[in-house]
Parts: structure tokens; sequence; C-alpha cells
């Protein structure tokens, strides 16, 4: 015991210089207060682990586990933590203006534009307006944003966003810093809890299988934990509502799934519903096949329950939203979304490279390359020649097996109109559907693991090397070597020069040792396979959003202090970004000013035809945008970009046309000059326009 404390104590020392040396020549970590902090938390878990004895130490956290989650959200919270990438205004916004570096470790990720220059801001806004269901700074008009978008709001909305709960309770920084967080824990234990299901309680596959998902680069990159989360959330509870003989409990346990069930509807994003909702759907037949001997006609009474709570508050979103909902509907963007399928296999075999994407710059968009690590299409063929060795059919292996399959078809070729329609996989699009695959992949994985495990018996050893298995590592190794050879093409037709034979034969010897390991399923070699498994999950998505630290970019600016000081002078003040590209305008939206030209995620038609009586441009604005303005002299236009971007021309004596108070730029021109120029500080500049007095 004294020699492994002694240990302990070397490792920690080993720790603190290694800490020290890496802060020094990492450009993910520079040393700061909170990050040794951190680090010192999650060096005293280790140093445990050689002052108290292993299984003793993992069946404590085990049964405490929902105590230790809540410790580390609270530490996250308290500190103000969270994963945004908003340093990047520091950039954008007035960057000879110095303010601190908030990043505690990772990078910020100007691709995540959805994250820093969108919702966040969008989020935000909502201070200024004390939470209201009705925001008037967005587009500088009234806004419901009970649904589309669903900000925070002292309203039933409330209950399809419980991460938001904090910014009822807390100030805005520890409220933003539970939102962000809250999603992950709650997609960690909800699927930790389903694959103990499927694992019949094996926690070190279970938690495997937590640990791939909720690091895999898909959740990561596009930060988007809700819709799995409520879903394994759904499936779990409902699971524990067949197998419980309390009638109180089955009550309690038939309102979370019902509430569980209208999160997921609420999530608003059926690119990813439809196809998640294949693997759910198949994981309720399974279960219920399962425990049919536990299913009794009167538990179609706790239906009451399930259906109230979903039906109430939507029936109450969507009737308060109708309007919106009309509108939303009948924009050329997403609103006339029509997916056939077809053309977007290759991406099915990226996976490998997803762990150079945090660290190795020069990729443009990890985002839609990201996959789970879904060693596609092995658990396919492989569930498939489990059932055919064991001569025995699994229904869970069946069942995904025809998802899989099905989903795979689709993104590979296009299918009748007709079969996309009624299979409402026409609402998602090939490379949305594709992260379904392996999101069910990863399950299969960790189910063949769990169950067809091969367990050496007593006297008789299980000889890993033979000829079998010398047989399975020449296949794995072949197939490791396909695999990344379509990876690189892929890679390599978007971004040239971004793989190499570095990366390749990384991925050459890492896969080729997990392919092996995964098809022996040796029970005594899986503790290695669980291992690397882990730690390439965790590699490829723990730090590629960053530990950040407060808001402080957001407010402390001189642009943003003057902003705050014109909207306590004038609230009904408008204002509008111009000259500046599409960035600058949501910045003006967290400062409480009414921005016009701020992201609109319904197109304010009724300001854009004052501009365009005739409807000329309708198809290129009556979509979600982002809008770059340009005050010009030239007769007022509008032009697309790209799906959400568009270009105003905006006439100068058009300017006062839509009532616009105050102009802010970085880039004025001579039509400036008949405005009063109120500020002008680190380049940025804001013009009145004293368009009443004219």
């Amino acid at each position: 015991m004294k020699k492994k404390i002694i240990v302990g104590f070397l490792y920690l020392i080993v720790s603190y210089l290694l800490f020290i040396f890496v802060c020094k020549k990492s450009a993910e970590l520079s040393f700061s207060y909170d990050l040794l902090f951190l680090y010192t938390i999650f060096n005293i878990f280790v140093f445990l682990h050689f002052v108290i004895d292993i299984k003793k130490l993992y069946d404590f956290i085990y049964r405490k586990r929902y105590l230790f989650g809540l410790i580390v959200l609270l530490i996250l919270v308290i500190g103000k933590y969270n994963g945004s990438s908003i340093e990047i205004w520091r950039d954008y916004i007035q960057p000879e203006y110095h303010t601190n570096n908030n990043i505690i470790a990772g990078v910020s990720r100007p691709i995540r534009s959805d994250e820093w220059l969108v919702s966040t801001p969008t989020n935000l806004s909502q201070v200024n307006d004390d939470f209201s269901s009705n925001n008037d700074i967005l587009r500088g008009t009234n806004n419901l944003v009970t649904f589309y978008p669903n900000l925070p709001s002292k309203d039933i909305s409330l209950l399809a966003a419980p991460n938001n709960i904090g910014y009822l309770f807390l100030d805005k920084e520890r409220a933003f810093s539970l939102a962000w967080y809250l999603p992950y824990f709650i997609l960690f234990f909800s699927t930790f809890e389903l694959f103990m299901i499927l694992t019949k309680k094996k926690k070190i596959y279970a938690l495997l299988g937590s640990i791939m998902i909720t690091f895999s680069p898909v959740i990561q990159w596009w930060q988007s934990p809700h819709i799995i989360a409520y879903g394994s959330l759904a499936i779990t509870i409902f699971y524990y509502f067949l197998n419980s003989d309390n009638n109180k409990k089955k009550l309690l346990l038939s309102i979370l799934f019902g509430y569980s069930g209208y999160l997921y509807i609420m999530c608003l994003y059926p690119a990813w519903q439809v196809p998640y909702g294949y693997v759910f759907l198949i994981l309720l037949i399974w279960i219920i096949v399962n425990n049919k001997d536990k299913l009794h006609k009167k538990d179609l009474l706790y239906l009451i329950p399930v259906l109230l709570i979903i039906t109430i508050p939507t029936y109450i979103i969507f009737e308060q939203n109708r309007d919106v909902i009309k509108l939303m509907t009948s924009t050329v963007y997403p609103g006339a979304r029509m997916s056939t399928g077809g053309g977007e296999w290759k991406t099915l075999f990226t996976y490998m490279i997803d762990m150079f994407y945090p660290y190795k710059r020069g990729f443009g968009n990890p985002c839609e390359f990201s996959q789970y690590l879904s060693l596609f299409p092995i658990p396919i063929i492989y569930s498939i020649y489990l059932m055919i060795k064991n001569k025995k059919l699994d229904l869970f292996l069946i069942l995904s097996n025809i998802v899989l399959i099905f989903l795979t078809i689709w993104v590979m070729f296009p299918l009748p109109e007709i079969i996309s329609r009624l299979s409402l996989i026409y609402m998602s699009t090939e490379t949305r559907a594709q992260v379904a695959i392996g999101y069910l992949s990863i399950i299969q994985i960790v189910y063949i693991l769990a169950n067809y495990e091969i367990i050496a018996k007593k006297r008789r050893k299980y000889k890993l090397l033979n000829i079998k298995n010398a047989i399975i590592a020449l296949l794995s190794v072949i197939i490791t070597f396909v695999t990344i050879k379509i990876s690189n093409n892929v890679i390599e037709f978007y971004f040239p020069g971004y793989v190499n034979l570095y990366t390749s034969v990384i991925c050459l010897v890492i896969f080729s040792i997990v392919i092996f390991l995964f098809i022996c399923n040796f029970q005594k070699t899986n503790m290695i396979l669980v291992i690397m498994l882990s730690l390439i999950s965790i590699m490829s998505g723990f730090l590629v959003s960053p530990i950040n630290k407060g808001l402080s970019v957001l407010y402390d600016k001189p642009l943003a202090k003057e902003i705050r000081k014109i909207v306590s002078e004038d609230d009904d003040a408008i204002f509008i970004a111009a000259n500046s590209g599409m960035v600058l305008s949501n910045y003006l939206i967290v400062n409480g000013a009414k921005t016009i030209n701020s992201t609109n995620y319904i197109p304010n038609l009724d300001l854009y035809y004052q501009l365009d009586k005739d409807k000329k441009y309708s198809d290129v604005y009556n979509r979600y945008h982002h809008i770059a303005v340009e005050i010009t002299n030239e007769e007022t236009s509008f032009s697309l970009i790209q799906p959400d971007l568009i270009n105003l021309k905006l006439n100068n004596s058009d300017v006062c046309k839509i009532d616009v108070d105050y102009i802010v730029t970085i880039n004025p021109n001579e039509y400036y000059d008949k405005y009063e120029k109120v500020y002008d500080e680190y380049n940025v500049n804001v013009y009145k326009t004293n368009c009443e007095v004219e």
C-alpha cells in the first residue's frame, strides 16, 4: 500500500511538471488558475486509484454517479465555464481594444458560427427583454420567441428547453453555463442507462457506449446533444415503466416518458429527428417484445398522462405560433425541403480522420464531415455473421440491420419520392441521415461486445495467436487500408493536403488493432479495445469546443458599452449594421439594440415589401437568413450569396423609409456624410440618421 501511495505522489509530481511543459508548448492550453484548478480535480481522481482499491472506487462512483455528476455540473456553473466560441468576437469587434482572453483550454471555432454568431447572441438578447415571450430586439420588430426560435422566456415554452431554467434565477453568465452543459450531462447519463439495458448491466460496456456517443465528433462539432439525450431518456424511462409493479411509480414514469417525448418533438429539427427516430423506434419494439409478459391491459390507462403531457403544451405552443409556423413552412429555405436520397455514401467512411480535426488545422468544415466512430460497415456484416454462426436470430440485430440497410441505401441511391414520403425520410437530407447510421452502428458495436464476447472456459486458454486470428488480423488491415483510401479521397477532394502519409499510417495502425479486437471479441482483450475506443472518442471530441469562462467579450468592448448607453437613453431606437458583412449586427442585439438585420429566423416580409413593392426578390429573402447591408447610391436590391445569406444593397434614400435611427459600421463611405456621427472609436462608427427631423 505504501508503495502505491509513493507511486501516486510520484505521478502527481510528474503530472504537474508535464502540465507546465504542455502549457508552454501547446496551442490549445495556456496557464491559468482556472485550468490549474480543473486539472487538480482530475489529478485527485487519478491519485485515488493509488490509495483506494480500484474495484471499490468504481463501485462507489457507480452507486453515487448522479451525485458526482451534479457536483461536476455545479463546478462548471459556479465557475461560469462554457463551451462557446464567443472569443472569436475579440478579433471581429474592435480588435485593437484588447480584452482578457477567457479561453481556459482549447480554441474557438470560427466554423461554429451557428453558435457564437447566432444562437448565443439570440438567446442573450432575451436578457434585455426581461425574458418576455415577445422579443422586440430581433429584426428590430416584434418576435414571438416561444417556438422558432425558442428562446429563454417566462412562458410555457420553457418546458421545451429545461436547460434554460437557469435564466430565471441565476446571473446571465452562470445561466448560460447551465444552458450549455446540462444537455451534455443528460446525454451522458441517459445514454449510459440505455446501454445498461442493452448490455444486461455490464457497466464497462455501458460506459464505453456513453463515452463514444457523448464525445463523438457529430455531437461535439454540431453541439447537438438534445435529440439523442431526450430520445435515450424516453426509451430508458419506458423500460423501467414496464419493469415496475408500483402504480405510483408507473404513473410518475408515464409522466416522465411523455415529457421526454415532448422534449424530443420540440427539438424541431426533422432532418435528424426522423432518422434518429427510426433508431428509437426499433429500441422501443425490442423492449416491448423482450418484456411482453410484463404488459397488461391496464397499462393502457397510463397512455392518458403520456398523451396529455405531449399534446397539451404542444397544442398551446403550436396554436400560439400558428402564424410563425405558416411563415416558416412557406419559406424557400428550409421550408421547401424535399430529399429523395443518393450520392453521399463515401462520407460514411471518414470516421477514421475525425480524431485529427480538433488539433490539425487546415480543414475548412469539420462539422459536415464529422462522424460517429462507427467502424461502418463492419457492425452490419459482423452481426449477420454472428447470427449465422450461432444459428440463432437476434431480434435487436435484425431490427437494427433493417434500419441500417434502409438508411444506407437511401444515402447511397436516390429512391422514388413515394418511398421517401411514406418513410418521412424526405424531411432529412443524405448528409444528415448518415449520422443516424453511425449512431446505430455504435449501439450495435456495444451490443455485440456485451452479448457475444468470447469467454475462455476454465482450464482452457484462449489462444490469441492462431491461424484463425491471423486471417482476422490480415482482414482487419485490408479493411482499414481500404477505408483509409476511400476516406482520404473524400477529404483530399475538398481540402487538398490535409491527409498525408503521417495521418494514414497512424490510422492504419490504430484501426487495424481496433477492428481486429472487435472481430475477435475475446473477453480478456476487450478491455484493451474499450480503452482504445474510449481514448479515440475523447481525443476526437473533448477539445472540439473550448473551455471558456464568462461572457465578457460580449459586454466589455467599448462598442458594447456605447450601444447600451444609446439604448438606455432611447430604448425605441432602431439600428442597422451596414458595410460590415453579416457579423456585426448580431453583436448589437446582445447589448439590447433593436437591429433590423440581425439573423432572420422568420423573414421580416413587412419590411422587405417596403423596399421591394413588386416582390421581385421574394425568393431571395423569403427564407431563414443572415443579411449583410451595403448603403449605396444604387437602386435597392437583394442578392443571394448562399442558401442562408443574402446581401441587401440599400439605396441611401431608403434608409429613412425603414425607420432606421442608428447605423453602425466599420467601413463608412461617402454616403454616410449626411448622417450625424455620434461615435468613432477603434475603427467602429455609429451614425444617427435623424430621419424624424427630415
